[in-house]
């Protein structure tokens, strides 16, 4: 006897723990706004909240308003289970009933708790309805969101590195930042000696983002970038750097055999029977980047060689062997600084001579000088 009112007792604390139990093991869902309608309301400004809108700070006090409509075949049992959930997971929680059988609009006071932080916030509305034939219980959830952004953006320049030297021109050199917000971030302005230059979207639509930026700098010398973030609600944060601007491609100079002439590029450069050529070049970079190759191509520009560091002092060197039956070369030297600015040469046309073979072993064989044969 004492175990079966134990029991009892323990069915009715169950069953009066809340709709949460209600729902869990009796409750059938059926979708949520064909049914109901919920509304947020700032009771400070006296005004909607609209869904997914951005504030600037937490409605102090707040109404949700929940409209109930039935279909034929439920009626509305009178309890409403409204919640609203804050970024750092603190939620209140009514519940409100005397509603018509008919339907109506239920309504819950909620208010802000203490320190929040910024982010989204959701409120959610269950309503719950009983079956007019069947008795079951059925509800209906329903939510919105909003969010509110506290605080100013935050900004960080992953690079280029302050002193970095980039290319001018209408390429540009990218910027990759990083920016945080409460909710997140609207677009980036690029200035450049603190003239707007460009307004670029964020990419994404989150509080954390990471974006890949271009900006544009004409003219060697020394500039100051500047990157702003801007959030939803304009709050900004600005971060900026020095790059030193670089136009200027490398000088060849020196080069052997010499190029031909613009006015004449057919000229002969060098007329040989070596099967062994060097062509080399003096290379210098008349801006900061410094040069970072010189290659050697022929006419239809294939990369015969590639040199990354000078044989001595600024002089790049190629070594070209002739191939057998090969009668000429048409060759030039290209050659490139660290941002990408590029020289060339003229056209350097190297014709071979008729020439024996070389020895086996390869290389090039002097003829010898035979000796005359003396008599004992």
């Amino acid at each position: 006897m004492k175990v079966l009112i134990l029991s009892f007792i323990f069915i009715i604390i169950i069953l009066s723990n809340g709709l949460a139990s209600e729902t869990d093991k009796f409750c059938q869902s059926i979708g949520g706004d064909i049914f109901t309608s919920i509304s947020v309301k700032d009771r400070n400004t006296n005004r909607f909240i609209g869904d997914y809108e951005v504030l600037e700070r937490y409605p102090i006090h707040q109404t949700v308003w929940v409209g109930i409509r039935n279909p034929w075949y439920l009626y509305f049992n009178g309890k409403v289970w409204v919640r609203i959930i804050f970024p750092i997971n603190r939620y209140e929680e009514t519940r409100r009933g005397n509603i018509t059988p008919d339907g109506g609009t239920a309504h819950a006071d909620l208010y802000t708790p203490p320190d929040p932080i910024g982010g989204m916030v959701t409120v959610t509305a269950r309503v719950y309805f009983t079956g007019v034939h069947t008795g079951e219980c059925f509800f209906s959830d329903t939510s919105r969101y909003y969010y509110v952004d506290l605080n100013p953006p935050q900004l960080s320049i992953n690079s280029p590195t302050d002193g970095t030297v980039v290319k001018a021109g209408t390429e540009g050199f990218q910027i990759v930042v990083n920016a945080t917000d409460d909710v997140g971030i609207k677009d980036f302005t690029i200035k450049v000696d603190g003239v707007v230059r460009d307004t670029i979207n964020a990419r994404e639509d989150k509080p954390n983002l990471t974006q890949y930026l271009r900006a544009m700098v004409f003219g060697s010398g020394r500039r100051m970038i500047t990157v702003v973030a801007r959030d939803k609600v304009d709050r900004t944060d600005e971060k900026s750097f020095f790059v030193y601007s670089d136009d200027a491609p490398p000088t060849i100079s020196n080069v052997w055999p010499p190029p031909a002439p613009t006015q004449d590029p057919h000229k002969e450069s060098l007329r040989t029977r070596d099967s062994l050529i060097t062509i080399r070049a003096d290379v210098v970079d008349r801006g900061m980047a410094g040069v970072k190759e010189v290659r050697l191509l022929d006419e239809m520009n294939r990369v015969l060689a590639t040199r990354n560091r000078p044989y001595e002092g600024n002089t790049y060197v190629f070594d070209y062997t002739r191939k057998p039956g090969e009668r000429g070369i048409i060759c030039y030297i290209q050659a490139f600084d660290k941002v990408g600015n590029m020289s060339r040469t003229n056209m350097i046309n190297i014709t071979f001579e008729e020439a024996p073979p070389p020895p086996p072993g390869g290389g090039v064989k002097r003829e010898s000088i035979r000796k005359p044969i003396i008599p004992k």
